[in-house]
């Protein structure tokens, strides 16, 4: 996860939305985001939990039964659970607080899966439900 080309302090925020569960080395991919921020700059993510819903939903149905998610794009070992990314961001001088995580769950539409289409639509909160999709925000400590 490279972005030498990038300044470092250069941005005030990143953006890291369904790219977290697709890492196979997470702690570079935050160190180069913490590299990357200004001190005080904020990343936000989404990302999937590690649980058995988690696999159930996204692999077991989304991927191999409805086929909705192409194969393979999905390693339920590359999951992050909240816990484990709070620490890690911890770790890399990130101001976090899982408290401020948010679960999500998909709108499904019968109608949608009938006509051959993608079932998912919008995400909805879901307070207090972090067991498969979740989102939240860390801070790069000013004294970074």
């Amino acid at each position: 996860y490279d972005l030498s080309h990038l300044e470092a302090s250069a941005f005030d925020g990143v953006v890291m939305s369904d790219i977290l569960e697709h890492l196979h080395d997470l702690p570079a991919a935050i160190r180069e985001m913490h590299r990357v921020l200004r001190p005080g700059g904020v990343v936000v993510f989404d990302t999937i939990n590690r649980t058995v819903l988690s696999y159930v939903l996204t692999i077991a149905m989304a991927q191999e039964l409805l086929r909705v998610v192409p194969p393979s794009t999905h390693d339920w070992r590359l999951y992050v659970r909240p816990e484990e990314l709070s620490l890690l961001l911890q770790r890399h001088d990130f101001e976090v607080d899982t408290a401020h995580f948010v679960g999500m769950k998909p709108g499904v539409s019968i109608r949608r899966l009938a006509q051959g289409r993608f079932p998912l639509g919008d995400f909805y909160e879901a307070p207090d439900k972090l067991k498969v999709n979740y989102l939240g925000w860390a801070r790069k400590r000013a004294s970074s």
